[in-house]
């Protein structure tokens, strides 16, 4: 299954990196000004948009009928995914970062529901700067995820503890505002060892208020 979405997972990302290095990076102005604002400012705000793509990663089970299901991805496709962003300055190089997020998956399991979960991570986000003005990041951190009520095994059937580990780059637009575009990878559930641990990615795009 997963093979079927790996090609357009990929084009996302072209997609993505197509629009990083081809956007004007910013409103060159007074520089000094635009310096000063990015050096002084503390809290950041971002809204994000995006999709989901279960991994054929985790846990091996077998369902009622002895069919073996691989990972989240043998129990459902992409969907969508969206994502609120905090972000606090620690200094040039790091920001600590609390996001909501909200990921659901097209099922495959079930006919009549799709699953879902939300989350609440704290990331540690480590910029590298590139001469253009392009900032590259890596992130990493725990996250307490919540997934849908009311449903049964093979899914997480309680709230977890998991982690998520991404990548990605944000572009000034001139301003206060930046466009950012990420690619995580989450993984629910590990520390449980009688549940099934599941991993699914995240590619999404979203703009920065600061």
């Amino acid at each position: 299954m997963f093979k079927k979405k790996l090609p357009t997972f990929l084009w996302g990302v072209v997609i993505l990196f197509f629009v990083v290095f081809t956007m004007p990076q910013g409103v060159q102005g007074d520089d000094q000004e635009n310096e000063r604002a990015v050096r002084d400012y503390k809290f950041r705000l971002s809204f994000h948009v995006g999709a989901t793509y279960p991994l054929n990663l985790g846990t091996k089970l077998e369902d009622n009928t002895g069919a073996e299901i691989k990972g989240l991805n043998g129990l459902a496709d992409s969907n969508v995914h969206v994502r609120f962003n905090f972000d606090y300055k620690l200094n040039d190089r790091f920001d600590l970062v609390a996001f909501w997020g909200f990921s659901q998956f097209t099922d495959d399991y079930f006919t009549d529901n799709h699953y879902y979960t939300f989350n609440f991570s704290v990331n540690w986000k480590l910029h590298f700067t590139a001469p253009s003005g392009l900032k590259w990041y890596w992130e990493v951190g725990p996250g307490y995820y919540i997934p849908k009520p009311n449903l049964s095994f093979p899914y997480p059937t309680s709230t977890t503890l998991g982690f998520n580990v991404g990548f990605g780059a944000q572009i000034p637009l001139g301003g206060p505002f930046d466009l950012e575009w990420g690619v995580d990878l989450h993984n629910i559930n590990f520390s449980k060892k009688d549940e099934p641990k599941y991993w699914f990615l995240t590619l999404q795009l979203g703009v920065l208020f600061r």
